[in-house]
Formats: C-alpha cells, structure tokens, sequence
C-alpha cells in the first residue's frame, strides 16, 4: 500500500471575526434548544479568558503557527488579512502547496458587530499571547 503525504493548510482568521463568527454560530444553534442566546459582551468576556468550543483560540492559532514553523512543507499558514490583500497570490501558494488547480472566485464584504473597545481589548490580548512568537494576526 502506497504511504499517503499529510499536509495541513491552516487559515488564521481576525481574532474578532472569529468571536463574532462563534457567537452567531452559538445564537443560531440556541434558537433549536430551550436556552436564551449568550449576550456578545458575555460572549466577548469568555472569550477573553479562553474559553470557546476549539479551547483558547490563541492557544489554536499558536499551535498551528509552530507546527508551520517545524513542518515546512506539511503545514502552510496564512493570515487571512494578508490573504484578502493579496487573494489571487495566496490562492496559488495555496494550490501549488496542495497540488491542486486553483480557480478564482467572488469576495463578499464584511460586517463587524465588535465595539471600538471591544476590538482594542482583544487586539490587546492577541498581541500579550502572540506577540512575542512574532505572530500578528
């Protein structure tokens, strides 16, 4: 039997979008229960201290960052602000990097739901955790 060669894209999405993302996910999902939705400000105050389904998203990023770093050539990581400045040049690193074709699609825009202190804060947290690794997300 033939060995299989695992490689790993991991796309590193705006620490916001994904608290915004986790927190509509986890209203929508609500909506089937019996339970009232969480409040983004209590969402945003879990969130903070580590706690979300995937556990501490920067713990996640920081462990996908490293394993880029050791596994050049198994893991590719990009940072998605960097991908929608650059969208068609990621896309083909993306696809060389997979051994696939790649073929262009639309971009929809984006809707931010975080308060100006509510992005200051996390961005505060992100830089604290990531920072020193040299990452920014």
């Amino acid at each position: 039997m033939p060995s299989l060669e695992v490689v790993l894209s991991y796309l590193a999405r705006n620490v916001g979008d994904v608290l915004v993302s986790l927190w509509i996910f986890l209203a929508e999902k609500v909506k089937v229960g019996e339970r009232e939705s969480i409040s983004l400000e209590e969402a945003f105050e879990k969130f903070c201290r580590g706690v979300s389904l995937a556990g501490p998203f920067w713990d996640h990023v920081l462990g996908y960052y490293r394993a880029s770093l050791e596994e050049q050539g198994k893991v590719l990581f990009f940072k998605f602000e960097d991908v929608k400045r650059d969208t068609s040049g990621h896309m083909n690193l993306s696809a060389e990097f997979l051994g696939g074709p790649y073929s262009k699609e639309g971009n929809k825009g984006v809707q931010n739901h975080l308060t100006a202190e509510m992005i200051q804060c996390i961005n505060q947290i992100t830089v604290q955790i990531l920072g020193h690794y040299g990452l920014r997300l």
